[in-house]
């Protein structure tokens, strides 16, 4: 059904995409379009209804509801522009110039009227940097926020949105998906998609997968850092909004292909699962489902070897469970081609009347890339005996580590909008992205448990994953001239994300070498004893989540007699629904019968369900499969969230402005265990609190350059749904036990900022940041011994604080001379320090092995500090841009080890990438990038008494990329 809706969409993209571009394209060719964007000079807001003419042609219009204004199908030439507004200086703009088959983006700044003059005339300047916009937007903000551009997100190479928040001042991604702002993890960052909060699609994780979000669907991300009431309050570090594309102003059409080339895994064999046709499409069609005779079976209803050996129905249906799915448990050797990647996108605006205008957009992505490494290593370490006295740690296992990985991932964005006048619009967008990642893992090295190195631990993954997003947004913005000038938004959102482990696969063994009388290997036993090692077992996982939100915004001017204030208010719900069930599956052998034959495909086959009869007629029977399901490990929840707001934005002064207000905030939470045979304590956790979160934002204009920015807020952070679960379970990807906890509170968290911005022109800025956060009642993973050695579980502790100073610089680089006049630098560099109490249950185990141990530790991954430089080329006659890109950050905690042993921590590398692309005339532009150039090691590692122990290491690999644009 899937593969149908996709080529579905993508033949009706194709169909309106021909019927769309027949009389529109011609007419392109031979005129050009006047497009942009009109601003206040002192606040820096759009202005509503401003009149944009061309006397020569006698044509007009009138700015939107956005300030927004489009000229389309004018004549090539060179005009004169009058602009005018009420309240506003007329201006006529000289020079413009109006090209056959390009758009003309002319953003124009207006002066509020005085008696000395009546009207101004300019010379036109084309605005080409969408950058110098964002700073625009981000400096007229009331709160304190970091913009990125598509432009940037483009030239930088940032295949998604979470690669493209790495250039935010203070931020890093974790794993290739979470965002953690000022060294705070993703509990305390929020992602949200045209302004309403993403669902997240990891039973373990509170935010969204940003790697889900194509870049070529991106129109900008927005960071913000401070919090105003109209925002949710469940962020301190930062609120991510990505701004798909929205409505175009004009006929377009666009077309891109890449071809990559990674030094590691293209063109060559590499490890990966089983894989089917559906794997091209990012999902699994069923291939990987659990048959009936698996899923439709209680526990007990799996038979065993002894009911098989005396009621010859339950042999047959043994032996028909055993053979019911692919036998398969290794990952192989595939050969695979080369990364590739392309995008298509169509959309054009026609005005209906002179009243009502009509705009769509539909776009589609597609990518599938390959990741390896053959000589990785993944190593465990423990502390033995007292810290004061040991010299060392101990190694537990050492282990050579080989891994592939297919990726595939595509989006679809398409948009409708209608505007009727200039003060009225209503939109709704449509947001589909898929992810497949199908993965082979091969570990095999020393073990201590052997105690010999003739004897080798080999453990193999066979796992394929599928992430799934549908966003539909229904929103309208509506500006009633005769209240004032009063506004009203509303936006409504259907959100529903989707995670799917089908049929992921484990097996342990170990391997004794037997060697000749000159030394050398003569033979291998192999041998798979469920004493040492876990059963070889399948699991079926599969995540659920729905989000459904309603929020409504109206801002109300007050005039000048009250300062110019105006008074914004508004109300937000939204429910969310998760369900999450896992089912797990495990070989048993046979009475008299071994599972060595694991190591050997074709003999496996041989082994599975009845393999013949015993002297007496009875079922002989070998590796047979039996349920170990365990109910509490699945659980539903639901979030339901009320919240109502009420702010001030005042200017006081001339050069003093303020916005001050409170968010008030309902939420109820609960998770409960699908397994009722657990106390209502173990089964149930629960959160139904009431806040009132107050926020103080003011902005001091020193100059028309340099701005002071000052706040003092208060936000949130709430458990996640599995972490409220107080319920056991196993987590077989990280190897150990964890316990939710019902006693969880929300932490609540005190935040105070301070910023000095200085524009020294447009597309420039310096900026200095200092900040301080107090987190009452933080939570954090703790180690729980009274359940095991290995288990976590998750508690609120006293408090943390962290605090930070950012510096941020874009300035073009003309002033060193001629040679780089074309030159611009971006540098941003982030210094951050936390600390947060050791629960106290930890620090007694580790007073067990160690004198006076710490009390304090940082926040997990936080980085000291972070810093980010490009160096941006741009040669317009040419048509030839280039961008090098460069990303290093500080050792950060990945993992808090048992008792006293040190903790393991990712280590600092750098990485440098290159991006450049040339245009060849005017449609079609040539793109080339190496990203990863430096291909430093991925290291985790402990340090104890100066000694440095691998916990994991690898390289990604130096990846080359060629591909070719199409415009209209």
């Amino acid at each position: 059904m899937k593969s149908r809706i996709h080529i579905f969409l993508f033949g009706l993209m194709l169909m309106l995409l021909c019927l769309g571009t027949q009389p529109s394209a011609i007419q392109a060719q031979s005129s050009g379009t006047l497009a942009g964007t009109i601003f206040d000079a002192k606040t820096g807001e759009s202005l509503i209804g401003a009149t944009v003419y061309l006397p020569a042609l006698e044509r007009g219009t009138a700015t939107d509801i956005d300030g927004k204004y489009t000229l389309a199908n004018l004549p090539a030439g060179e005009y004169t522009l009058v602009v005018s507004s009420i309240s506003y200086i007329k201006q006529n703009i000289e020079g413009v110039q109006i090209q056959p088959g390009e758009v003309l983006t002319l953003d124009i700044v207006m002066e509020s009227e005085v008696s000395e003059l009546e009207e101004v005339t300019v010379t036109a300047t084309a605005v080409t940097n969408n950058e110098a916009a964002m700073l625009s937007m981000r400096r007229k903000a009331i709160s304190m926020s970091d913009a990125i551009s598509s432009e940037n997100i483009s030239r930088s190479g940032s295949g998604n949105a979470a690669q493209a928040l790495t250039k935010v001042t203070g931020a890093s991604v974790i794993d290739g998906k979470y965002v953690y702002v000022r060294g705070l993890g993703d509990r305390y960052t929020s992602a949200q998609l045209n302004g309403m909060e993403l669902p997240s699609s990891n039973p373990d994780k509170k935010t969204f997968q940003l790697d889900l979000l194509p870049s070529s669907l991106i129109e900008n991300i927005v960071t913000l850092k401070t919090f105003t009431p109209d925002k949710p309050g469940s962020f301190s570090g930062g609120l991510v909004d990505v701004k798909t594309k929205s409505l175009p102003d004009y006929l377009y059409f666009n077309l891109s292909a890449k071809q990559g080339y990674n030094t590691n895994s293209s063109a060559r064999d590499i490890l990966l699962g089983d894989s089917y046709n559906s794997d091209l499409l990012g999902f699994d069609s069923g291939d990987r489902d659990a048959p009936a005779l698996l899923s439709d079976r209680e526990n007990s209803d799996f038979p065993n070897d002894l009911q098989a050996r005396f009621d010859p129905d339950q042999a047959a249906l043994l032996n028909n469970i055993a053979n019911s799915v692919n036998p398969s448990f290794l990952p192989t050797m595939q050969s695979i081609g080369l990364n590739q990647s392309w995008s298509i996108g169509f959309g054009n605006r026609v005005d209906v009347t002179e009243q009502v205008t009509v705009g769509f957009s539909l776009n589609h992505t597609y990518g599938m890339s390959y990741d390896y490494y053959e000589s990785g290593r993944y190593s465990r370490f423990e502390l033995l005996g007292q810290y004061e006295e040991s010299e060392t740690l101990n190694r537990v296992f050492d282990l050579e580590d080989q891994k592939g990985q297919q990726s595939v991932d595509w989006g679809i964005l398409g948009t409708a909008g209608l505007s009727v006048g200039q003060n009225h619009r209503v939109n709704f967008s449509y947001v589909r992205t898929q992810s497949g990642e199908n993965t082979g893992r091969y570990l095999r090295g020393f073990w201590e448990q052997f105690n010999s190195e003739d004897i080798e631990y080999r453990s193999r993954v066979n796992q394929y994953r599928d992430r799934d997003l549908h966003s539909y947004q229904l929103s309208g913005k509506h500006y009633f001239p005769s209240l004032n000038g009063a506004e009203f938004e509303w936006n409504s959102s259907l959100q529903q994300n989707g995670q799917t482990e089908p049929d992921l696969r484990f097996i342990s063994s170990q391997a004794q070498y037997l060697f000749d009388s000159e030394g050398a290997i003569a033979d291998t036993l192999l041998s798979n004893p469920s004493s040492q090692f876990p059963r070889p077992a399948r699991f079926f996982r599969e995540l659920d989540e729905e989000k459904m939100a309603f929020s409504g915004d109206i801002t109300i001017p007050l005039g000048s007699a009250l300062a110019n204030a105006r008074l914004k208010a508004g109300a937000l719900y939204e429910q969310t629904e998760r369900s999450f069930f896992e089912r797990r599956y495990e070989y048993q052998q046979g009475r008299n019968f071994s599972m060595n034959q694991f190591e050997d495909e074709e003999s496996f086959l041989n082994t599975l369900g009845v393999i013949g009869q015993d002297n007496f007629g009875r079922a002989q029977v070998g590796n047979y499969i039996i349920s170990a399901t365990s109910l509490r490990s699945s659980y539903d929840a639901e979030q339901t969230i009320a919240a109502a707001y009420g702010m001030v934005e005042a200017t006081l002064f001339e050069n003093l402005k303020i916005a001050a207000g409170a968010r008030y905030e309902a939420t109820q939470l609960e998770s409960v265990s699908r397994d009722t045979t657990l106390s209502d304590e173990d089964r149930f956790g629960t959160i139904d609190v009431e806040d009132i979160l107050p926020s103080v934002n003011v902005i001091l204009n020193l100059s028309d350059q340099s701005v002071v920015r000052a706040a003092a807020t208060q936000t949130l952070a709430r458990p996640t749904f599995r972490e409220l679960s107080p319920y056991v379970s196993f987590d077989f990807l990280g190897d150990n036990l964890f316990r939710g906890s019902s006693q969880l509170e929300r932490t609540l968290i005190n935040n105070y900022d301070l910023r000095w911005e200085w524009y020294p022109s447009s597309g420039e800025i310096l900026a200095v940041s200092g900040f301080y956060k107090y987190l009452k009642k933080p939570i954090e993973r703790v180690l729980r011994f009274d359940i095991s050695q290995s288990a976590e579980s998750v508690q609120n502790v006293d408090a943390a604080t962290v605090y930070g100073i950012e510096f941020e610089l874009r300035k073009r680089l003309g002033f060193m001379g001629d040679l780089f006049r074309n030159f611009q630098l971006t540098t941003n560099l982030s210094l951050v320090q936390s600390e947060v109490t050791i629960p106290e249950a930890e620090r007694i185990i580790m007073e067990q092995t160690r004198e006076n141990p710490p009390t304090k530790r940082e926040l997990a991954g936080q980085s000291p500090y972070i810093i980010n430089a490009d160096l941006y080329y741009s040669h317009p006659d040419l048509g030839f841009q280039a961008n090098l890109s460069f990303n290093k950050f500080g050792d950060r905690l990945s993992r808090v080890s048992v008792g006293s042993a040190p903790d393991v921590y990712e280590r600092s590398f750098s990485t440098l990438n290159l991006n450049a692309e040339k245009s060849l005339g005017r449609h079609f532009t040539v793109q080339l990038s190496v990203k990863n150039l430096l291909n430093p090691n991925r290291t985790f590692s402990q340090i104890f008494k100066d000694e440095t122990f691998l916990y994991q290491q690898y390289r990604r690999g130096v990846s080359f990329d060629v591909g070719v644009k199409y415009n209209l």
